[in-house]
């Protein structure tokens, strides 16, 4: 396995799961083997996919009633652990002694089988997020343009450094993106420039490559296909092209 990837912010909104989908899609259009993981009580990521949640699902591979073997579901893009509204409840059922380890001793049963795992995160910091740091190799920072909430990026930054410290002291912060972001307005630009002192701050970069507003993310989302096979000529496609360029370097 190369590199298993969580795609964090607290706050919704934030192109989070529009992020996990394109990087996952794009990277296994370039012929990688990917696991896509949906680990948002919401469950967006596995609307988006079109697929069905099982009777077991993620929950139970957190509470070791199940094997990951047994919950994945193979799809056109890859295999991927749904996710369902059951989720809400894991920081009162994910509760054992090395409760923190869950997602990551699971992992290590189907390392040999993928490239990438690409993890989507709820908006909250809660166990399933800190299981998903714990798990991963790098993560992914996603902001909108025009939403920055200093307490909630103190509270990751804060989350960040303690799971280095004791629990996954190989992870990286391999950027911030910057979404639904408009260079011609002055606030946006003014955010970067803020954006990027909080990057310097945790260590990491603002990535080179930013993704512009479109209309054309919504529309995938109503219709449930991938921005690559939905609009492949749109801004905002190209955007994500030039991100999982940026990405894989």
């Amino acid at each position: 396995m190369r590199e298993i990837v969580s795609i964090i912010n607290q706050k919704g909104g934030s192109g989070k799961t529009t992020t996990a989908y394109a990087l996952g899609t794009g990277l296994y259009k370039k012929g990688f083997k990917v696991l896509f993981i949906d680990l948002d009580g919401q469950a967006n990521l596995t609307s988006a996919m079109q697929v069905i949640p099982s009777k077991s699902g993620i929950l139970d591979l957190l509470t070791n009633k199940v094997r990951i073997s047994e919950i994945v579901q193979k799809i056109a893009i890859g295999d991927v652990l749904v996710g369902s509204e059951d989720l809400f409840q894991a920081d009162m059922n994910v509760v054992d002694v090395g409760k923190e380890y869950r997602l990551k001793e699971a992992l290590a049963d189907v390392k040999e089988e993928y490239d990438y795992v690409i993890i989507d995160t709820p908006p909250a910091l809660s166990i399933l997020t800190i299981n998903a740091l714990v798990a991963s190799d790098s993560a992914i920072i996603t902001s909108q343009a025009e939403r920055f909430n200093s307490s909630g990026v103190d509270r990751i930054s804060k989350v960040i450094e303690t799971i280095r410290n004791h629990r996954n002291k190989s992870l990286v912060i391999k950027g911030v993106l910057l979404t639904r972001f408009k260079e011609r307005t002055r606030l946006n630009r003014d955010f970067a420039k803020l954006l990027k002192e909080f990057a310097d701050k945790l260590g990491t970069k603002v990535f080179k490559a930013t993704i512009r507003d479109s209309i054309v993310i919504s529309e995938a989302q109503a219709k449930r296909i991938a921005i690559f096979d939905y609009a492949p000529k749109s801004n905002v496609t190209e955007d994500y092209r030039v991100f999982i360029e940026e990405f894989l370097q």
